[in-house]
């Protein structure tokens, strides 16, 4: 059985959140005065993640990445990353961090069988990082960059642009030396607007502009896109190894070959990443439900996916105020 949607989508991505905590507190991703936490007992146990895995790999899923919060927080990650690696060889399997904690299991993930990580690093300076993480960590985020690196992990930063803090040109070449020196792509992601995070025009810079700012130093060189249900298109910089995508949800919406969907730290499946609809997946996996009818259960809910989300740019258009914080979404 395969999961397709009401517009012929197959669905072959899922984002399942592992841990809602975060060791940091980025601006976009957590407001100002927090969250309200799960507790343990509320979060899906490793059992339920695992069973609910073997479930979409029933369903023909080709990837999940495993997401927070920080899913590193999380005390069993390395165990369950070896036994889906093990266990499911045909997932491919990936995790998105911050990489504060990487330097400290970036050997034991590759040990257990992890091979990509997808890094968010919005500045490489250390007053702006502390500025909009909240936090003083920027040298324990680079170290694990370096480990992952050296352990052999597959690594990609992700960048959330925001206007008048990273998106001038010193930010961006600091970016693309990066990139060149490590040899591994930079992906600038717009700013998009969630519960909490003040979104606005005045926040808000589109991939053009950021595409713009580099062309006046460097030469972009297009490449082509390998799979057209990729968020990023890439280019190289002519002069050197540097690669750099981006992630243009806002003013290049991609929900025509979108194939994802999410599940929150609790068991809610998500469609949609801007649509407030949840189907709660904990009862089929902790026998309240009978677990036969959890795959015509998420095939409902993926009846349920957007065509498309709304146009963010639209004169009208204002973020939600009672939705999840991105951080209680999953990344």
């Amino acid at each position: 059985m395969n999961l397709v949607d009401a517009f012929d989508r197959k669905i072959e991505n899922v984002r399942i959140s592992i841990q809602d905590k975060c060791d940091l507190r980025c601006v976009y991703c957590m407001p100002e005065n927090g969250v309200k936490w799960l507790d343990k007992k509320e979060q899906l146990t490793f059992s339920e993640i695992y069973k609910l895995i073997e479930v979409f790999n029933d369903l023909d899923v080709k990837k999940i990445k495993l997401t927070g919060g920080e899913p590193l927080l999380r005390k069993d990650v390395i165990e369950l990353v070896k036994k889906i690696t093990i266990d499911l060889p045909k997932i491919e399997l990936s995790m998105t961090t911050n990489g504060v904690l990487l330097s400290k299991y970036g050997k034991q993930l590759f040990n257990a069988g992890l091979r990509r990580v997808n890094i968010s690093l919005d500045t490489l300076n250390h007053d702006k990082f502390e500025e909009i993480t909240r936090k003083n960590k920027l040298n324990q985020v680079l170290d694990g960059i370096k480990c992952a690196i050296e352990v052999g992990l597959e690594v990609k930063i992700n960048a959330v642009s925001i206007k008048n803090f990273n998106d001038d040109k010193k930010s961006l070449n600091e970016f693309i030396n990066f990139s060149e020196i490590n040899n591994i792509p930079i992906r600038f992601i717009e700013l998009m607007p969630f519960t909490g995070n003040k979104w606005n025009f005045d926040n808000y810079v589109s991939s053009e502009e950021l595409r713009e700012t580099i062309k006046s130093s460097n030469k972009l060189i297009p490449l082509k896109i390998a799979d057209k249900s990729s968020t990023s298109k890439y280019w190289r910089i002519e002069k050197n190894k540097a690669t750099v995508g981006f992630i243009s949800s806002v003013s290049e919406s991609f929900c025509e070959n979108c194939n994802r969907i999410r599940v929150t730290a609790e068991g809610k499946l998500r469609p949609c990443l801007h649509r407030h609809l949840e189907y709660d997946l904990r009862p089929y996996l902790n026998g309240q439900k009978r677990f036969e009818n959890i795959s015509k259960f998420i095939q409902m809910a993926i009846n349920e996916k957007w065509k498309e989300h709304p146009d963010f740019l639209a004169l009208r258009y204002k973020p939600p105020i009672d939705d999840r914080e991105m951080i209680r979404i999953g990344g």
